[in-house]
């Protein structure tokens, strides 16, 4: 298994760490009396808070096949009631997001490039933005940040938890801190709260380890490892600056972060011919790309089963193709290295009712250099890729959309293919 890819399938675990099954809280939960009395201590805590601010780091390594991916963020974190959000990117992989209770700024550093609009309304508004999608990709759910604020934090940090036990006080930084473990489905919550008046959140370590088990094929000889630490706590009032952005030096308002970025980071795709393609159908079918040439755009979305992005993506590429479907554009989604029963169960189960390649063996994710996923091609009439779109981006449908606007109306016009014309040609 190659360590990018156990990098998005550990960042797709990790998501579910903090987005489990739905429960009321801590009511619903076998919960040790003293667990229960910090928690509620720390609720209530978080619930009178006005203004907050800490230091964020987040660090996550990844082992397999004898090698060795690290993924780590730090962050600057201000928040004040209503709507005011700062999260400054300090070191790593990430993006910088602040509103300033009017307007909302995010930042990649990647490509210099920023994006300004109003702001979300609440607290809650911003952290189920799709622009915090752009942190959530390695920080799953922010890791109870979002939660914290809610108007009811203890049912929000103790959500989808079976079991909540006290497993002792410990040190951590210096200072004694509660430590906790939320059972769950498949993974398990550590979580450490300050002992004394100011109970803060001080780490996270989520334990995935029976998730790769029982979800990723060769899990068993898979590791990884988890740390996030709030550090420099303060509910003090905040600087004058705090919701304030500084473009830096060069760096340049557009209208979406992703626009030619991802074109620019895949250019051996971009702009050439699709390689030689025949999807294998699900159904046992197969499907030859090169039939459509010179009469259809194609959207091909590569995705996994255990891949929480790739969930969140389907249904936004699958609309913006749909919506050009008249108009010649055929959507296919790519599963990737799964077995076909396993993709069947999955789809009834979710009631997915998109058409299905099998890509087995991974041999066509590699021949389109695909080095992660969710991943998005889009191929025009001429048989040459249009675009590429790698992981879940904020603005997806808005790119999709314009770039298949554009490529239904340039050179020869699409022919519809009826769903009979498309059965008997899959055949």
């Amino acid at each position: 298994m190659k360590i990018r890819m156990l990098g998005w399938i550990a960042v797709s675990l990790l998501s579910l760490a903090v987005t489990s099954a739905r429960a009321a809280g801590v009511q619903d939960a076998k919960t040790d009396p003293q667990a229960e009395a910090v928690l509620k201590k720390c609720a209530e805590f978080y619930a009178g808070t006005r203004q907050m601010r800490c230091e964020l780091s987040f660090r996550m390594n990844v082992q397999a096949t004898g090698t060795r991916r690290e993924i780590w963020a730090k962050y600057d974190v201000s928040i004040e009631r209503p709507n005011k959000v700062a999260m400054q990117l300090k070191d790593g992989v990430g993006a910088s997001i602040i509103t300033n209770g009017q307007k909302m700024t995010t930042y990649l550093p990647a490509t210099n490039r920023y994006t300004l609009r109003e702001a979300p309304a609440t607290l809650d508004m911003f952290f189920e933005s799709e622009e915090i999608g752009l942190i959530n990709r390695s920080l799953g759910e922010l890791l109870l940040i979002g939660r914290l604020v809610k108007a009811d934090p203890l049912a929000a940090l103790t959500e989808g938890s079976k079991l909540i036990e006290y497993k002792g006080l410990e040190d951590i930084g210096g200072q004694k801190a509660h430590h906790l473990k939320l059972t769950r489905n498949d993974i398990d919550l550590n979580m450490w709260i300050s002992d004394g008046p100011q109970p803060y959140l001080r780490r996270i370590s989520p334990d995935i380890s029976q998730a790769l088990l029982n979800q990723v094929e060769g899990g068993k000889d898979a590791k990884m490892d988890l740390t996030v630490d709030y550090t420099n706590w303060s509910i003090e009032a905040l600087a004058k600056d705090a919701f304030v952005f500084m473009p830096p030096d060069n760096a340049r308002q557009v209208s979406a972060l992703f626009e030619d970025a991802d074109a620019d980071a895949q250019s051996s795709l971009v702009g050439k011919p699709l390689p030689e393609t025949r999807l294998s159908m699900m159904d046992g079918s197969t499907v030859d790309l090169n039939d459509y040439k010179g009469r259809n755009v194609v959207v091909l979305d590569f995705w996994a089963t255990w891949c929480a992005p790739c969930l969140q993506a389907l249904p936004i590429t699958q609309e913006a193709a749909r919506a050009f479907a008249e108009k010649g554009v055929l959507f296919y989604t790519v599963n990737f290295n799964e077995d076909a029963g396993k993709v069947k169960a999955f789809m009834e189960k979710k009631g997915f009712d998109f058409k299905v390649a099998l890509d087995k063996n991974g041999e066509l994710a590699k021949l389109l250099e695909i080095r992660g996923i969710p991943f998005t091609v889009v191929i025009g009439k001429d048989g040459n890729v249009l675009a590429v779109h790698s992981g879940l981006q904020p603005d997806l449908k808005e790119m999709l959309t314009r770039q298949l606007e554009a490529a239904v109306n340039n050179g020869e016009k699409p022919v519809p293919t009826s769903a009979g014309e498309e059965e008997n040609k899959a055949k």
